[in-house]
């Protein structure tokens, strides 16, 4: 599930990017749609490090 959510971040990362580029390169108002999803990314990146978190104490707990 947190590879997912990686994966998840850095593709609406590089679709960020994208509209970013398209903004400064054409008169498009890609404002909104960068706000969606730089936050669809910060909630994809923090859901992330929450499950990886998860996933490490669950595997320190086995361990001991």
């Amino acid at each position: 599930m947190s590879d997912f959510l990686l994966a998840l971040g850095f593709f609406l990362d590089v679709i960020g990017l994208v509209f970013q580029m398209l903004d400064n390169v054409f008169i498009f108002d890609a404002h909104s749609v960068l706000d969606l999803f730089l936050a669809l990314e910060f909630v994809a990146v923090t859901m992330w490090g929450i499950f990886a978190l998860i996933d490490d104490n669950s595997k320190h707990s086995e361990d001991s």
